[in-house]
């Protein structure tokens, strides 16, 4: 497969889920000062739950990249 090829052919559901990812990365970057200030109960909660939900799209990606989407 030559580079015109795969322009053409691109995984279009694996790039989807790249972007996705990239934009969850910079939301949890500006989230972890947030909660290594205020040191609550509540901002770990969201520190948790930010990094479960990347590690899920994550695995979304690794499945649709597997089946060649």
């Amino acid at each position: 497969m030559n580079i015109l090829e795969f322009e053409r052919n691109k995984p279009r559901e694996t790039l989807k889920q790249i972007n996705k990812l990239i934009k969850m990365s910079k939301e949890l970057k500006k989230t972890v000062p947030k909660v290594s200030v205020c040191r609550t109960q509540d901002g770990w909660v969201t520190l948790s739950d930010s990094l479960n939900s990347m590690e899920t799209e994550l695995k979304k990606l690794k499945k649709i990249f597997k089946e060649g989407r």
